[in-house]
């Protein structure tokens, strides 16, 4: 969380967070599998996009 303007932040974060779990649920609705990738994970493990999507498309069933 920023140190400046915590109230600003806190409500932007809570309607992302709000908003992503609108849109994974109306995509799931409409029949999508939904993925969800994480910038700070590749940052980590650039390894783990090719490998991770791999084993969600194979258990996608």
């Amino acid at each position: 969380m920023p140190k400046t303007r915590i109230s600003f932040w806190q409500e932007k974060f809570e309607k992302t967070i709000e908003r992503d779990q609108r849109k994974t649920r109306e995509l799931r609705l409409a029949g999508w599998h939904v993925i969800t990738v994480w910038e700070c994970e590749l940052e980590n493990s650039p390894d783990i996009l090719p490998h991770g999507l791999a084993r969600e498309i194979k258990g996608a069933d």
